[in-house]
């Protein structure tokens, strides 16, 4: 075959609205080779073409026909996005089937995370302070994920992307989710009771992802109870979502228990543990005081000062029975008590016009530990002293002849049994003095009478 044309006569035929058909014969082999090249935006089916084909003798072949067929289009893969929940230390792994991958019209040949940082042709990925990736085809071309967080590690994990591509280039894109529980929380805590006075302890906890604790003991074989010799009972319950633990002290028992161990459970199955002491205090000694009389003048304020002990703790208040450090008694007058370098200093002070003794008064001190003690005030008002009597006049000397021998002094007596006023004294000094110008008139008459 030396020559080729179509039904125009001609190699080359344009056709309206479709393309161009072109046709050729290879001088070595003397076969046709027929091209058609579409019009830009035709999508169609080509109109078939008549040819014919003619030798070096100019003879002329029976016409064929050429005819296109338009290829079916290529179907690309499909896969899916996928997640997974994961407890800390623990992997997550996305099997085939969580991938969800499906070929198009060709086989999977490659899968890929899409990271650049991923190493491996993109099959490995390593994510700082949070873990690793794989992905992975198996004999079968399906992809597979894993990804391994860092030992303890709870929290946010990156969002990663992949690809896969098959035999036809197509590619198909999916995403891939971690999340990781968090796990609860549980907090030290101590506390102080009396000897022999159970004590309930209130831990501080929290919850991570689940909002429920399921469980608390105080080993990892679920014990709710443990006695510690020497020490005394420890029990733990849930009230109310919340881990309760209580304390008994052995009879006998002071100082600081053995830490105990106790353990939340939450309903993903994470677990966090705290430790539990309690103090047992030595016995208190209550404070002591006592009741105080003191004796005052009417009309003026009375200070007491009862003496107060301390016991195991400084004082720190002082009251009245009607729980305040002033009382008002009507008609009488008022309290008042503080506290001075830690001992209790009361004042009453009468009303005006009151002279009797006020009623007594109770008073409490406290200290520090709540210890209290009681006392009686009591103040005794002393009576006046009798008003002082005015001195005698002496009486005028007795007339001559008529005198009486003058009566002998009192002999003197001692201090001790004098009167305690400066009126008495006084009195008792006049009383001298009247005497002693008395016998002086008499020696005076008697020289007179001597001389007539």
């Amino acid at each position: 075959m030396t020559s080729a044309e179509f039904d125009n006569g001609q190699p080359t035929k344009d056709v309206l609205n479709e393309g161009t058909w072109n046709i050729t014969v290879d001088p070595k082999t003397g076969q046709p080779t027929a091209t058609f090249t579409p019009k830009d935006g035709f999508t169609g089916t080509p109109t078939p073409q008549k040819y014919t084909v003619a030798d070096k003798n100019g003879l002329t072949s029976d016409p064929g026909e050429l005819t296109v067929t338009k290829p079916a289009p290529l179907v690309p893969p499909t896969t899916g996005d996928a997640s997974k929940t994961i407890n800390p230390n623990t992997k997550a792994e996305f099997a085939p089937g969580d991938l969800n991958t499906v070929p198009g019209s060709g086989d999977i040949t490659d899968v890929k995370l899409d990271d650049p940082a991923a190493t491996d042709g993109g099959k490995t990925l390593v994510v700082p302070n949070e873990g690793t990736w794989t992905i992975s085809l198996d004999s079968d071309g399906k992809p597979s994920a894993e990804f391994t967080p860092l030992r303890d590690y709870s929290g946010p994990v990156t969002e990663q992307s992949y690809t896969v591509t098959d035999s036809n280039d197509k590619t198909a894109d999916g995403t891939l989710n971690v999340t990781i529980n968090e796990p609860p929380s549980a907090k030290d805590k101590s506390a102080t009771t009396d000897p022999s006075t159970p004590v309930t302890l209130n831990p501080e906890t929290g919850f991570g992802t689940s909002k429920k604790f399921t469980g608390v003991a105080f080993d990892d074989k679920g014990a709710t109870t443990k006695d510690v010799p020497g020490e005394g009972t420890w029990s733990i319950e849930l009230k109310d979502g919340q881990p309760v633990p209580v304390f008994t002290p052995a009879d006998g028992f002071t100082g600081k228990t053995t830490p105990q161990p106790y353990t939340v459970t939450d309903e993903n199955g994470l677990t966090a543990t705290g430790k539990l002491d309690v103090t047992v205090n030595k016995p208190l000694t209550p404070p002591t005081t006592g009741d105080k009389t003191v004796t005052g003048e009417p009309g003026k304020p009375v200070t007491l000062k009862p003496v107060t002990t301390p016991g195991s703790a400084p004082i720190k208040s002082v009251v009245f029975d009607n729980g305040q450090p002033k009382k008002v008694v009507p008609g009488q007058g008022t309290w008042t008590v503080e506290l001075k370098d830690g001992q209790p200093v009361v004042v009453f002070t009468p009303e005006p016009g009151f002279k009797g003794s006020p009623d007594p008064q109770q008073y409490t001190v406290t200290d520090a530990n709540g210890k209290t003690a009681k006392g009686t005030l009591k103040v005794t008002i002393s009576k006046p002293a009798p008003a002082p009597t005015s001195p005698t006049t002496p009486k005028a000397p007795a007339a001559p002849g008529k005198v009486k021998p003058a009566p002998a002094a009192p002999a003197e007596q001692p201090q001790s049994i004098l009167a305690s006023t400066g009126a008495s004294v006084g009195i008792a000094l006049v009383a001298m003095l009247a005497l002693a110008a008395a016998g002086l008139g008499l020696r005076r008459l008697s020289r007179r009478n001597g001389s007539d």
